[in-house]
């Protein structure tokens, strides 16, 4: 598969926002998410594909790569800084937006590991840290519904379950920013964290934070360790739908 087919990351969006990460080096050299040469982005896209994130649906969401080497467009040499090649090279990138698509920050993930980096241009106490904010925001905003998970991959898997107005945490346990979003724009809230400790501490603040103000929170217990284990299950299959998707009446009652 050719690499015009994968998105860039929208790295100028951020730029002066992240000093490690830096988009040029003197004004001279940019940071290119895609790959010229075409080697690895086949890669990327198959990997996506396999955890049920087709094509289409991760350029809707900005998803990028960074491949092993840059070159600068100058041709003066590989633009990577030492950080860079540590942190960056050989990922898949998701960005993270505020609720007008503004990228405010990104989550970095390696192939051949489950383990995920994530940086922040802004303080996670003044805009909502999540994955598929500017995608879902218009939804919650309809229905006052709003379903949570931990990761990007969570996020698809309960998005093909139906969900329209699912958050990606990025983390176990909600800011202050984001629980001030939930707060203003959100009636109900299905939190369908990790089956973990640190998953279980996440829907006890959420409880405490957010049912005290006449809001509820519905925490499905499921057999499995994350929701985008659960969606692979038939189990899963059956049950997610039925708890992620916003009925009429539920929409009635936010209008009514």
């Amino acid at each position: 598969m050719g690499v015009e087919t994968m998105t860039s990351f929208p790295i100028e969006a951020v730029r002066g926002k992240f000093p490690a990460l830096s988009l040029t080096d003197k004004g001279r050299r940019r940071i290119y998410l895609d790959n010229p040469a075409g080697t690895q982005v086949p890669q990327a896209v198959a990997y996506l594909e396999g955890r049920g994130v087709p094509l289409a649906l991760a350029q809707s969401h900005g998803i990028g790569w960074v491949p092993d080497e840059t070159p600068c467009p100058d041709g003066s040499g590989p633009e990577f800084t030492i950080w860079q090649r540590k942190f960056l090279r050989s990922r898949l990138v998701f960005p993270i937006t505020d609720g007008l698509g503004r990228v405010i920050g990104l989550q970095t993930r390696r192939l051949d590991e489950k383990v995920y980096r994530t940086y922040y241009a802004v303080s996670r106490d003044i805009y909502p840290p999540a994955f598929g904010l500017a995608s879902s925001m218009p939804h919650i905003f309809e229905t006052g519904h709003c379903v949570l998970v931990e990761g990007p991959f969570d996020y698809f898997a309960v998005r093909a379950a139906g969900a329209t107005t699912a958050l990606a945490l990025l983390t176990g346990t909600p800011s202050r920013a984001l629980l001030a979003l939930l707060r203003r724009y959100v009636t109900h809230v299905v939190a369908l964290l990790d089956m973990d400790e640190p998953g279980r501490h996440g829907v006890a603040r959420l409880t405490q934070e957010l049912t005290p103000r006449g809001m509820t929170v519905a925490a499905p217990s499921y057999p499995a360790h994350d929701p985008g284990d659960f969606w692979n299950t038939p189990l899963g299959k059956r049950m997610l739908p039925q708890w992620v998707q916003v009925d009429d009446l539920a929409r009635a009652l936010r209008f009514g």
